[in-house]
């Protein structure tokens, strides 16, 4: 095995919802300003329902296979589902990240919050 569980080299190597939304309802970025990572994740919410997700990343493999993965889990699912996710546990569920990775899913922690609160107060009553 490399460095990473082979499901999570599988989304670095070939990661899901890579890009943007010209239309997004809500938009987050997250950061690590200790290595350079820059993450922003694009969501776009119809009735409650996260409709789609997009990220766009300069950062290093951990980061970017952890927003891939992330965006497979919650596109679909109501708002608050996504908000609930655990990134976390969910790449433990993975195999987990090196020590030296860690930060990674709070980086996407960060910007998902941000683009989940964004695209409720976006969201029509």
């Amino acid at each position: 095995m490399g460095l990473y569980p082979e499901i999570i080299a599988d989304h670095f190597k070939r990661p899901r919802n890579n890009g943007s939304l010209k239309t997004a309802s809500g938009r987050g970025r997250g950061e690590n300003a200790g290595c350079g990572d820059v993450l922003q994740i694009d969501v776009l919410v119809h009735a409650g329902v996260l409709s789609a997700y997009r990220f766009q990343a300069k950062a290093c493999s951990a980061v970017i296979a952890c927003a891939s993965m992330v965006g497979e889990a919650i596109q679909g699912k109501p708002i608050d589902s996504a908000r609930e996710l655990d990134i976390a546990q969910l790449i433990e569920a993975a195999g987990g990240l090196p020590r030296s990775k860690a930060h990674a899913p709070k980086v996407v922690e960060r910007a998902l919050q941000a683009a989940l609160v964004e695209a409720a107060a976006n969201e029509p009553s």
